[in-house]
């Protein structure tokens, strides 16, 4: 399951022909807020903001995952840029168990990742000030309490030391994503919240409806 892309566009090919030609048979392309239906739940595609750029990009999207009245949302890399939007999905979806987000708040310029795709060449301000932003502690926070979230746990911040080789990432402890994650998960910790900056490998044990309706597969 895939958001849908921009058809035709460099910088936003279609996930679903890729998928397709390296032998995925069954791939299927979803609209923001539509759902798929499964066994005693569904995932649905929220819309995604932010983190790329500022480039129309389509195909990305936040997932929410219920199971028996359970609610999962993964958010990647989604940044708080209009607060009525998550005011207005939470009153479609109401609140989850689990909020997964990214905090990568001081993501790369816009040639970090689009140079070589872009049929212009963009002056140094606007290189800069268009980047891969994610969601800052503010933002984060916000997203946190609209979805009144049980458990939050900040993820694919890429501190595992493997992601330096291959994207060139590397942390400093005073480097803002760290501070700005550690805020998020001290804040919760703050309202009694099961929360945490994830790395490397994490096990959840799931409710034991979860368990049960997975069984059934």
């Amino acid at each position: 399951i895939v958001p849908k892309s921009n058809s035709g566009i460099l910088a936003d090919p279609s996930i679903k022909l890729m998928l397709k030609a390296v032998g995925f048979a069954h791939v299927l392309e979803v609209e923001d807020m539509e759902n798929i239906d499964f066994f005693d739940g569904n995932i649905t595609a929220l819309p995604f903001l932010g983190e790329h750029a500022d480039v129309n990009i389509r195909s990305k999207a936040a997932w929410l995952i219920s199971i028996k009245g359970h609610k999962i949302l993964a958010g990647a890399d989604s940044s708080n840029l209009d607060e009525y939007l998550y005011k207005n999905i939470h009153r479609c979806v109401g609140d989850v168990d689990l909020l997964f987000i990214g905090m990568e708040c001081t993501g790369g310029p816009l040639r970090w990742l689009y140079g070589p795709l872009l049929t212009r060449s963009v002056t140094h301000e606007q290189n800069q000030s268009r980047r891969f932003n994610g969601s800052d502690f503010n933002a984060a926070s916000y997203m946190a309490k609209t979805f009144n979230a049980k458990e939050v746990y900040v993820y694919a911040l890429g501190i595992e030391p493997w992601f330096g080789y291959f994207m060139g990432i590397s942390y400093n402890e005073d480097d803002a994503q760290l501070i700005e994650s550690q805020k998020l998960v001290d804040e919760c910790q703050s309202r009694n919240l099961v929360s945490e900056r994830l790395g490397g490998k994490k096990v959840f044990t799931l409710p034991a409806a979860i368990i049960e309706a997975a069984a059934e597969l």
